[in-house]
């Protein structure tokens, strides 16, 4: 038998037998006594010389990653028409505003957005809180009603939609919620110290990082910051930390019986993309002493992590117990009082410490605004000079004791609101801002012996949490019949004079018609407290008996025997025309001789039930109630010739 056989095809040469294989059941060629099935089943792959099949492979392996890089646009390409959404802080604390916004060119009209966590659906849960071409949602985890194992530190998945669409939009957020752990050395040597330390954050998120600001106080009372150099690490544990060093040069030299030797110098304050910072304090006697000042809170040996890895993949900690937060002393009021006032432009914060925990000093503050932290300091006053126009801010402060724990003040709101106003009825409005004042009195200093009477006692402080506009003037004739009796005429001669022999449940009837005409405004009558804090404006109570205060003359000369026009006296300090004498006033609330017994301290409304409306300011037939203090009553049915009233007016 030949070579002629078809399997055995490709061997060819001198002295090659090829058996067939269906005939006598040999699987072997002769040449070289390979196995016949070796030659015969070689595929076309193997008969490929070796470069080549690397160079097959390798350009396999390059389509294959061109792919996967082209992934994302292949399905930005097919989801160009769904909406695509950024979380704007993706690293937060459980407790604090996440932001989302629109990544791309969808329109989305939406006040509402559907928030999925970890496969956890809360329809409607993010807020509109900015419209306009880049509209912003934002919602507060911790105030969601999510169960806490979803609010634990590190990653999470966040699922964002709108509301009656299937499409949600998947994005990575980490939580993070520790206070960070900080082991600095400071060291002395002639008039420059050096600041060395490492700083981490038990939730050990890859993506994170730390800022450190170390701040000193010069001479002139300046606020000092030293250049901070820092490095990103992995120690030998595996847990990343944050190295920092820094000099301070040009100390100030205090000698021990200056004010200062002994009051707060030095801070160092580290903080993380998620707000979580460990702050320190010195003064300026232990910062200047001999040898090393150790500042440390916590231990790194607290943080434990199963490894480490690149920033792409996520680190899952075991972490100490949270630092305990206090936001309450037991009364009802925040361990930091804070309070905020718009002055020339700009909004003034100012607050006072109501815990011992806190009241030894030298706490550094630091300062949020709209959940944000936006400065610090060693004072108990800050001006914010950057607010955004047309909006409302809200203000925190947050001081760190000894022990670790968090104290945090109220939250105080301001915003860039109009000093003056004038609406569609000629009436003018002055803003009123926040603060507290000494509500009722004693005893009236001018009469020794004598107190004052029982239902103005005892003084109280009382705090107006929330700014208002009160009017000018009392309602004038004309502003009164252009709305009750719109087709009448008053006589030019009564048209600036107040509006008096008016009941208060007729002002109720009042105010139902401009609240209908007015969409800017809600009017009212001013509550007492109101009353009382806009007729004091800052200043101490004015009495019966006269006085030397030369704003206030006007009000304690000879009072007429009839009412005058508006604007016939000089205004108080606040420009607010006739709070005393003249007519007096109606208030909102309902009378009762003893209220200031138990008035709550912040927005007192009066009694919930009454039989008598209280009536303020005095007038021409009862000078001797001429003052910021006095309180007198009616019926509400009533109609006097000597009460008029005012109103107070407040932003929709």
């Amino acid at each position: 038998m030949g070579n002629d056989n078809p399997r055995c095809k490709g061997i060819t040469g001198e002295g090659t037998q090829c058996l067939n294989t269906a005939v006598s059941g040999s699987k072997y060629c002769k040449i070289h006594q390979r196995k016949y099935e070796d030659i015969t089943t070689k595929s076309w792959w193997l008969s490929m010389p070796v470069t080549v099949r690397v160079a097959i492979i390798g350009g396999i392996f390059s389509v294959i990653a061109a792919i996967i890089a082209l992934l994302p646009r292949i399905i930005d390409y097919f989801e160009k028409d769904k909406p695509q959404f950024i979380v704007e802080n993706p690293i937060v604390r459980p407790d604090s505003f996440i932001y989302i916004s629109v990544d791309n060119d969808i329109e989305i009209e939406a006040t509402n957005l559907n928030i999925e966590i970890d496969g956890l659906l809360i329809p409607g849960l993010a807020k509109l809180e900015i419209t306009g071409a880049r509209p912003r949602w934002s919602f507060v985890p911790d105030l969601s009603g999510l169960p806490e194992e979803y609010l634990v530190d590190g990653s999470h998945t966040i699922r964002i939609g709108v509301p009656g669409e299937d499409y949600m939009h998947e994005r990575q957020i980490y939580f993070s919620s520790q206070p960070l752990i900080t082991e600095a050395t400071i060291t002395n040597e002639d008039s420059t110290a050096s600041i060395v330390g490492k700083v981490a954050s038990p939730a050990q998120i890859p993506i994170d990082t730390i800022d450190v600001n170390i701040a000193f106080l010069s001479l002139d009372g300046t606020v000092n910051r030293a250049p901070v150099s820092m490095t990103q690490d992995v120690d030998e544990e595996g847990r990343i930390i944050f190295k920092f060093s820094a000099e301070v040069h040009g100390i100030p030299q205090y000698e021990k019986t200056d004010s200062s030797y002994n009051a707060p110098f030095f801070a160092i304050e580290a903080k993380d993309r998620a707000g979580n910072a460990y702050k320190q304090t010195a003064s300026y006697a232990k910062f200047i002493a001999p040898g090393s000042l150790n500042f440390s809170y916590g231990d790194l040996a607290d943080i434990m992590v199963d490894g480490y890895s690149e920033p792409e993949s996520v680190i899952t900690p075991v972490v100490s117990v949270k630092p305990r937060v206090v936001k309450d002393v037991g009364d009802g009021s925040p361990p930091i009082v804070l309070r905020v006032r718009t002055i020339g432009g700009n909004n003034e914060l100012y607050w006072e410490v109501k815990t011992k925990a806190l009241k030894s000093g030298g706490f550094l503050t630091t300062i949020y605004r709209d959940g944000e932290v936006i400065s610090s300091s060693f004072l108990d006053t800050y001006t914010d000079e950057f607010m955004l126009p047309g909006m409302d801010h809200e203000y925190q402060l947050e001081q760190t004791g000894h022990n670790g724990t968090l104290y945090r003040s109220n939250i105080a709101k301001a915003g860039k609101l109009a000093t003056t106003f004038n609406n569609g009825t000629g009436m003018e409005f002055v803003l009123i801002e926040t603060g507290s004042f000494s509500m009722g009195m004693d005893d009236y200093p001018y009469y020794e012996g004598h107190n004052a009477p029982y239902d103005e006692r005892p003084a109280h402080i009382v705090e107006i949490s929330e700014a208002i506009y009160m009017g000018v003037t009392e309602v004038t004739e004309k502003q009164w019949y252009s709305l009750m009796k719109p087709n009448s005429r008053v006589s030019n001669s009564r048209a600036n004079y107040p509006k008096s022999r008016v009941s208060w449940n007729d002002i109720q009837d009042y105010l139902e018609k401009i609240n209908d005409q007015d969409g800017d405004y809600i009017y009212r009558l001013p509550t007492e407290a109101e009353w009382e804090y806009a007729c004091l404006a800052g200043l101490k109570p004015i009495f019966r008996e006269p006085v030397t205060l030369e704003s206030f003359d006007a009000y304690y000369a000879e009072f007429p025997g009839e009412v005058e026009p508006v604007k016939s006296k000089a205004p108080n300090p606040w420009g607010i025309f006739e709070m005393l004498g003249n007519v007096s006033e109606w208030t909102a609330d309902w009378y009762e001789e003893d209220y200031y017994l138990r008035s709550p301290k912040i927005n007192p409304l009066g009694p919930e039930t009454g039989t008598h409306r209280v009536v303020r300011g005095g007038s021409y037939e009862n000078r001797h109630r001429a003052n910021c203090i006095g309180r007198t009553w009616n019926k509400p049915s009533d109609s006097r010739f000597e009460i008029g009233f005012r109103l107070v007016a407040i932003p929709r």
